[in-house]
């Protein structure tokens, strides 16, 4: 009897999980716009200004412009839509500012549809968590968005590239223990091989 019951479970267990991996992609489908990571600038520009209105103009457009576009070549078509609403709108460039220049992409198996609403929330979220600030990034699960003034770069405070001097170091102490142990390995076997 308990051999009967211990089978009844086990089949049980093996159709829950073959049901579990046949379920339908909703789940997925769900998280288009789980946010992942923010960056802002720490500069800010002034609100209500020429920047500003270009700014709102880029973002505005980027949603728009994604979706049209085909996968071939997106990224040119969609930049130079944007660009072309930029100068069609009073143009994109601001005399003490530069320019306001902008990137968005989805992953390369995001329908059209779910891209537009994937970089529309990434906008709002931009907007929201960034401010005024004068460049500023969005990750979601499936699209990135990103904005700054030309000219303008920021780093991340964790980022500590400009030590080159300790990097150059490190390597070059690696190299040396790298070589001393060799020296030892081959004294070693030059022992091992006299002794026979």
């Amino acid at each position: 009897m308990h051999l009967l019951s211990g089978c009844v479970v086990a089949t049980a267990v093996v159709l829950v999980l073959i049901s579990l991996g046949a379920a339908p992609p909703a789940a997925v489908d769900a998280a288009t716009g789980t946010f992942i990571y923010a960056g802002c600038s720490p500069s800010k520009y002034e609100p209500n200004t020429a920047f500003q209105s270009n700014l709102n103009s880029l973002l505005s457009s980027i949603a728009s412009t994604a979706s049209s576009t085909s996968r071939d070549g997106a990224f040119l078509s969609s930049r130079d839509g944007v660009l072309g609403e930029l100068q069609a709108a009073a143009g994109y460039k601001l005399s003490t500012s530069g320019t306001v220049q902008g990137v968005a992409q989805c992953l390369g198996d995001v329908p059209a549809n779910d891209c537009t609403a994937c970089l529309a929330e990434a906008v709002g979220q931009l907007k929201g968590a960034c401010g005024t600030a004068l460049a500023a990034d969005v990750y979601l699960a499936q699209c990135y968005v990103r904005y700054w003034a030309n000219g303008y770069y920021f780093r991340s405070n964790s980022d500590n590239s400009g030590d080159d001097v300790g990097r150059t170091v490190a390597i070059i102490i690696g190299i040396l223990a790298g070589l001393a142990l060799l020296v030892v390995f081959i004294s070693f076997l030059r022992k091992a091989y006299d002794k026979t």
